[in-house]
């Protein structure tokens, strides 16, 4: 199955990023899976704290992520609606 996976990956902070990253590692194991993530996550001015990277002693790494959403930019998101409809998956998983 083609599975195409939006959301937030690491090194991004936050249960989010991590649920989103360890589903990518499973479904890769029996599928063909993009998945696509953000450059970051949200403007600097609207941050909690000082960064939104994770600083974790064991870091969720993955590789094959394919940055492309920008959320400061919205063409970002015409960008990754012509891949994704040229990918033609057989299923669409967004983490919200």
């Amino acid at each position: 199955m083609r599975i195409c996976l939006i959301g937030p990956p690491y090194p991004f902070r936050g249960d989010i990023t991590h649920h989103t990253t360890v589903l990518y590692r499973h479904l890769r194991k029996r599928h063909e899976v993009t998945f696509y993530v953000f450059k970051q996550q949200y403007p600097s001015w609207l941050l909690p704290g000082r960064t939104d990277r994770d600083s974790s002693q064991k870091p969720l790494r993955d590789e094959g992520a394919q940055n492309i959403l920008d959320c400061i930019n919205p063409l970002t998101s015409w960008g990754l609606y012509r891949k994704i409809k040229r990918a033609c998956p057989d299923l669409l998983v967004i983490s919200w």
